[in-house]
């Protein structure tokens, strides 16, 4: 998940979260990103989705 308000990249691999920050908040000139945080989300629910509305807060939505 990325937005222009966000500072960070934020994807989701099964139930885990993975946090990175992008070298450049222009996107036409980001090179690299650097790892920030992993979060395992401890459900038996498939997570099958994120929301990141700013930094910091996460909504999460399973299959139920």
């Amino acid at each position: 998940m990325v937005r222009s308000n966000l500072k960070y990249i934020y994807i989701l691999n099964g139930n885990k979260i993975w946090i990175f920050e992008p070298d450049s908040k222009k996107f036409s000139d980001v090179r690299s990103w650097t790892y920030i945080a992993q979060f395992e989300i401890d459900t038996e629910e498939e997570i099958r989705s994120i929301n990141a509305p700013r930094d910091g807060l996460l909504y999460l939505v399973t299959n139920l």
